[in-house]
């Protein structure tokens, strides 16, 4: 069997190999996230270890890019998912309605609030859009003519997770 950490930096990598790959082919109709498992979720210190781990090889993997929440964030969900605590990950779009493309952010939130992000992350997507398929949430920036056509709906709690 392997050795936990061994585990979590295979995850990592397979969760940064998916997202370069989505960003280079577009993200397919059937995305979906792992399954959680059925396992109690970890401790909290087992999960900022987990984390730190994750982020460190995100760092040291992928270079500094405008994307690197989106790296990120997938890894982070691959790997927590699979250690058992079902979190979601968020997609904040802005610039919807520009013609330089859309812009965006990307988080985990579980159970509604922030998952080791700042407080402030959410405060430009107040607008939910819906969730595609298995913990895939999307939101929108204020102040595009199509956010102003959907009713506003609180974005995740800025609070601590508290298991």
């Amino acid at each position: 069997m392997l050795m936990p950490q061994l585990r979590i930096l295979l995850w990592t990598l397979e969760g940064l190999a998916r997202a370069w790959a989505y960003l280079r082919r577009g993200m397919p109709a059937r995305f979906s996230l792992p399954q959680v498992r059925a396992a109690a979720p970890p401790t909290e210190a087992d999960l900022d270890c987990a984390v730190r781990l994750i982020d460190s090889v995100a760092r040291m993997i992928v270079p500094r890019t405008r994307h690197g929440c989106f790296y990120r964030t997938l890894s982070r969900a691959i790997v927590l998912r699979r250690l058992g605590l079902p979190v979601a990950v968020n997609i904040g779009m802005r610039n919807l309605d520009g013609a330089l493309g859309v812009k965006g952010h990307c988080w985990l939130s579980y159970n509604g609030m922030l998952f080791h992000e700042p407080p402030d992350t959410t405060a430009m997507y107040p607008f939910f859009l819906g969730e595609l398929n298995n913990g895939l949430l999307c939101w929108v920036q204020k102040g595009n003519d199509t956010a102003n056509r959907i009713r506003r709906t609180p974005a995740c709690e800025s609070r601590t997770l508290a298991l």
